[in-house]
């Protein structure tokens, strides 16, 4: 699970939830992931984000969420295992 520094707090992301000690933070970040997903036009990173083609979701919104929000990426976590059957 990726770990994003932001100015107030560490924030963590699993399965497309914000976790962090600072829960407005937290709420911020889960927010504005959800209207980002359900605005997501073509050439946007979350218009695919749950795709096949996308075999880390959580890392495409920690990318995004620290270039949005001045975050730092401080530990990208395990990345999902290749499934050799899956087309990238």
């Amino acid at each position: 699970m990726p770990v994003v520094k932001f100015s107030q707090a560490n924030a963590t992301i699993e399965g497309g939830i914000w976790t962090s000690d600072d829960e407005d933070l937290t709420d911020l970040l889960n927010e504005w992931t959800q209207n980002e997903i359900r605005t997501a036009t073509i050439g946007e990173p979350f218009f695919l984000l749950y795709s096949p083609s996308n075999p880390y979701p959580d890392m495409t919104i920690a990318q995004t969420a620290a270039d949005t929000w001045d975050g730092k990426i401080t530990d990208e976590g395990t990345p999902p295992e290749h499934e050799p059957d899956r087309i990238y």
